[in-house]
């Protein structure tokens, strides 16, 4: 095992459900990065499910190194993580070429957008879901992937609510982020960047990022 400098130590609780958010991302994409930002008494992780999202998660931490940013493969660091007997200590791994997340989303001003609740966006992400499988079911089995994402793309490039696509909604379900049914969620607007912010983190939008893509399909 690498003794790598550690420059965070998580609650077990945040390091759980962290280690949980990158082996989702582990399964849509093994070759993914994290972009993973120090600041104050707080880490933050910066995610690109393929969804056309950003994902950022902050956790509360302890002997925080100030200003690290720096990316990291996801398989890198899950791997340090998954070492301890509770994952709880976040390493600074550098031993690749600095690929990875791009610019972040700008810090504000942002512009409040549309309020609401979990429990009302969670069934919309549902009923998609269970069409997408209806229409797959009628295909037979294997059918081309030309139509597969025909069909992925009507539907989750449909409005979702608060000006955001259904594939955004689809993102933040099966992030978690709209798991707790009373959950206060809430939209917002910046230099053209769109926002889904929840209790449990959120998702951003690039200006321009739009168009059809598959939402499981990876692109680089």
């Amino acid at each position: 095992m690498t003794n790598y400098l550690t420059i965070a130590q998580l609650d077990p609780s945040d390091g759980t459900r962290l280690a949980a958010l990158l082996k989702r991302m582990m399964r849509w994409d093994p070759g993914a990065y994290v972009r993973v930002v120090t600041k104050d008494d707080t880490i933050s992780f910066y995610l690109e499910p393929p969804f056309k999202v950003v994902a950022h998660f902050i956790f509360p931490a302890t002997a925080v190194t100030p200003l690290i940013d720096n990316n990291m493969r996801v398989d890198d660091l899950l791997s340090q993580l998954l070492t301890q007997s509770e994952p709880t200590r976040i390493p600074l791994i550098t031993e690749f070429e600095p690929f990875g997340l791009g610019a972040k989303p700008p810090e504000g001003p942002w512009q409040q957008g549309e309020r609401g609740i979990a429990g009302d966006l969670a069934p919309k992400v549902v009923t998609a879901i269970d069409e997408f499988k209806s229409r797959m079911a009628t295909l037979g089995n294997n059918p081309a992937r030309e139509v597969s994402e025909s069909v992925a793309n009507e539907i989750w490039e449909r409005p979702g609510w608060g000006g955001l696509y259904l594939r955004v909604l689809h993102a933040a379900y099966l992030l978690g982020l709209l798991s707790v049914p009373m959950a206060q969620v809430i939209t917002g607007t910046c230099a053209g960047w769109k926002r889904l912010q929840s209790p449990g983190g959120t998702l951003y939008v690039r200006p321009g990022d739009s168009g059809p893509r598959l939402p499981l399909s990876v692109l680089r």
